[in-house]
Order: C-alpha cells, then sequence, then structure tokens
C-alpha cells in the first residue's frame, strides 16, 4: 500500500484562475519557498498575494472524516509560522520568511503526515534507494487557498501536496512527481490508533500523538511529533529488521502489521477469551462486565460481534460490525425514554419515536442467523431500575421460542 500516487507535473494549478500556490525554487538551494497566482479573498474577488505583505502565514489543514464531516486543524507552532515579504522588484510573488530557528514548510507538512523526513530541493541522500525514503525527496508545491483571520496572520489551506525526487543538483537522474492521498492517510492513522492497543506499546503511544492532533484532543506540537516519527522509524527496524528497512514510509508497514496482530488476537481471543462469555450468554442474554476505565469491555462485545464474521467479510474489517451498537448512557435517565422510545405530539397528532436500543433490538430481529450485541456503556450513571425497567422484567420474564410454540 502507498499513500502516493506519481502525477506528470508540479503545478497542478496551471491554466486555473485560482492558481494561488506554494513552491520551492529549484535554483534557491532549497532555502527559499514562495507564494505565487491569485486567489479569492473574503470579498470573493481575485487578488494578489501582494496583499499579505507583512502578514504573518500558519498552515492550516481540513480534511473529510470518516463520517463525512470535515474537520479543520490549525498548524500553529512557534517554529511554523512565516513572515511574508515581497520576493523583490517587479515581482507578484512573495517569500515566506524562513529563519534560523524556523522549520521549513517541507518539514512541516512531512512532520505533520508522519512521512519520513525530506531533504533539501535537489539534495537527494542517495538516488538508488527509492525515492520516497528518508531525505532522498522534498515537497515541492502545494495549491492553496488563502483565509484572512486578521490583518496580520492569513491562513494557508492546502488542497494537495506534490513531492519531488529522483534528481540532483549536478542534474543526474529524472524528477518525478508524486501527490500525497492526505485524507485516506489521515482517516487510516485515526483508525489504526483506535486499534492500537494490539500493537507494541512503545509504537502504539507515538502514533497516538498524531491521531490526538487530528482529531482536535491536542493542539499541533512540532517538535513532539517529529521525535514521534523517528522514533516510530527507529523501533520498527530495530524490532523487524527483516520487513522494515527503516528509511521507507512506516504507515504501509504498520496497516500490514496490525492486520497480522488482528489475525493472532481474533484467533487466540476465540479460544481463550470467548469461552467464559459465551457460556454467560447461554444462560442469561445480559452481561454486566465491571472493571477500571481503559482496560477493554466495551472491546469485549466489539469483538464478540465481529467474531461472527468470516475474516475477509466487510463487517469484520469495519471499525464497526452491524451487529454490534453501543450507546452511552447519561447520568439524567431517570426514565425509558431515552433508551426505548416516546410519544411525541410536535406535528400535532400522537407519534412514537423509537430510541436508538429499540431500532437495534428491532434490526435483530429481522436478521435471526446472526447474535447481535449491545453494549450499553457506563450503565451505572443512572440508576438502571429506572431507566432499563421494563427490559430487566423481560429478560427475567423470558420464555424461549421453543416454550412459545
Amino acid at each position: 500500500m502507498s499513500y502516493f500516487i506519481e502525477i506528470e507535473s508540479s503545478q497542478t494549478y496551471t491554466n486555473l484562475e485560482v492558481d494561488f500556490h506554494f513552491s520551492y525554487n529549484a535554483n534557491s538551494g532549497g532555502g527559499q519557498s514562495f507564494l505565487g497566482g491569485k486567489f479569492r479573498n473574503e470579498k470573493g474577488d481575485l487578488t494578489s498575494p501582494l496583499t499579505l505583505d507583512g502578514c504573518k502565514g500558519l498552515f492550516e489543514y481540513i480534511y473529510i472524516d470518516a463520517k463525512g464531516k470535515e474537520k479543520s486543524i490549525l498548524l500553529r507552532d512557534s517554529k511554523c509560522e512565516y513572515e511574508i515579504k515581497p520576493r523583490g522588484e517587479g515581482s507578484t510573488s512573495m517569500k515566506l520568511g524562513i529563519g534560523t530557528k524556523m522549520k521549513t514548510p517541507s518539514k512541516l507538512i512531512t512532520t505533520f503526515f508522519m512521512l519520513p523526513p525530506t531533504c533539501v530541493v535537489k539534495s537527494p541522500n542517495d538516488l538508488r534507494n527509492s525515492i520516497l525514503t528518508s531525505n532522498n525527496y522534498w515537497l515541492q508545491s502545494m495549491w492553496l487557498k488563502c483565509k484572512n483571520t486578521n490583518e496580520n496572520e492569513v491562513h494557508l489551506i492546502p488542497i494537495d501536496f506534490i513531492f519531488c525526487g529522483g534528481k540532483n543538483k549536478e542534474n543526474k537522474g529524472k524528477e518525478r512527481y508524486f501527490k500525497l492521498e492526505d485524507n485516506k492517510r489521515i482517516n487510516d492513522l485515526i483508525k489504526i490508533a483506535n486499534e492500537s492497543d494490539i500493537l507494541p506499546y512503545n509504537i502504539s503511544k507515538h502514533i497516538r500523538v498524531f491521531a490526538d492532533v487530528y482529531l482536535g484532543n491536542k493542539t499541533f506540537d512540532y517538535e513532539a511529533c517529529s521525535d514521534s516519527i523517528t522514533q516510530i522509524m527507529q523501533i520498527l527496524a530495530e524490532t523487524y529488521p527483516d520487513k522494515y528497512s527503516g528509511i521507507e514510509d512506516p504507515l504501509p508497514f504498520i496497516n500490514q502489521l496490525l492486520c497480522e496482530k488482528k489475525r493472532i488476537h481474533v484467533a487466540t481471543f476465540g479460544y481463550t477469551t470467548y469461552r467464559p462469555y459465551i457460556t454467560a450468554i447461554k444462560s442469561k442474554p445480559f452481561l454486566l462486565l465491571a472493571g477500571i476505565s481503559g482496560t477493554g469491555k466495551s472491546r469485549i462485545v466489539r469483538e464478540l460481534a465481529r467474531a461472527c464474521w468470516g475474516e475477509n467479510s466487510e463487517e469484520f474489517k469495519a471499525q464497526k460490525p452491524k451487529n454490534f451498537e453501543m450507546i452511552q448512557v447519561k447520568p439524567n435517565w431517570h426514565d425509558s425514554s431515552e433508551l426505548i422510545g416516546y410519544v411525541s405530539r410536535v406535528s400535532g397528532k400522537a407519534e412514537f419515536v423509537a430510541g436508538e436500543f429499540l431500532k437495534f433490538i428491532a434490526k435483530a430481529w429481522e436478521d435471526t442467523d446472526t447474535p447481535y450485541f449491545l453494549c450499553l456503556d457506563e450503565m451505572n450513571l443512572a440508576p438502571v431500575e429506572q431507566y432499563f425497567a421494563e427490559y430487566l422484567s423481560v429478560i427475567e420474564s423470558r420464555k424461549s421460542m421453543r416454550m412459545v410454540r
């Protein structure tokens, strides 16, 4: 699996009316980065980058999460805030000022995406190695949007990320361009973080550093992310020297490692862990799982549901199989209306509005060939005898289908 697509040119914005972009100057020694083209301002007018003179430029990343919602991350860090100033007399382009203590946009972007470190423009470490490996490629361009937040600060919002490699300053080799599948990468990293408890802890803790930033749980910290990607690549190379070289993108290998761990986990879990729960369910289809937070109680329920499917099925691979549902209990539940449902007269006539619990029960009733598992998370936050009384009564007085017949 790769998160790059090879393309013909780095200038994906060519011949577009709105062609605002970031690029590195191939003749600048790699230390100069520029803003060119035109963008639309808050009034919708085409605007020159010259209007950004004196502003501080910060990169903002926008992606679509697994649920289809737009998420925004501001890459605010003292090492990654760039002064925008004129490129030179007569030029319509602007320059991003990079001081001695600043991190170049190339380093910023690769660190944010948990990619191997980049090199200076046309200064690959070894042309004999794959282009997309440590210190063998660089960020060449980004097609951008521009958002003015105030008079002194603008957010540069990338639409795409184009990397380049394969050629050095002596003009040996051939330049090749690769577009990053950024949205897919972000969502895959979040998914891996959600399942990383079956990975070695010294790897999973560093993956969560990135996921916390993507999910908005923590602000972006360049040094923390940079240290994490370094640690991940080093640990993988030391632990799996026959499988991971230590210089290529670690994410495809982590994906592969997670799949292997999941297969082993499912096999082991099925024989050793499922048995007592299945035995208990046979006596009564209602289990109470107690324990401190973070010990995997909810995961047990989800894995029981997942085990009902073949390893190659979509449901087995899904984050949440269709035969699993989790409902968060709220402290203000004092009757079953939130759980089972309630009668609404908003429309002028009485209508029953089913709760998520009842909807899931109905779905299970329509698929009697598959076991369905519902997890009430933190069920002791509210008085169980109040919001769950009806269902508890049904469980205690239930009859088997054989007895009914």
